[in-house]
């Protein structure tokens, strides 16, 4: 769901998490926001993407979603072991310069 493009991907996604009583907006918000890092941002979209959808929320899960984000990216990081992780943490790496 999270991987999909379209101006109603979070819309669904604030749906599922409302049928879930596990889930929570932030999770939502923070799966579509991995998707979108992890994408890289050849597609310049996908920069205005996550831009957008970090400025759409409101400060406090602003706040919680740009943690979540920060130790997702620490994770990927500090960790390239495979080929597949080490194309990730270059998505990644992209993607935050991309944000700058």
């Amino acid at each position: 769901m999270f991987s999909r493009d379209g101006d109603s991907v979070m819309e669904d996604a604030l749906q599922v998490v409302g049928i879930y009583k596990h889930l929570s907006r932030v999770d939502a918000y923070h799966w579509r926001a991995v998707h979108l890092l992890t994408a890289g941002f050849l597609n310049a979209s996908n920069a205005d993407e996550l831009k957008k959808l970090i400025h759409r929320v409101d400060e406090k899960l602003q706040r919680v979603l740009c943690n979540k984000m920060t130790a997702f990216i620490k994770q990927v990081l500090y960790h390239p072991k495979t080929a597949s992780c080490k194309e990730k943490c270059k998505a990644v790496t992209g993607s935050v310069l991309a944000l700058e």
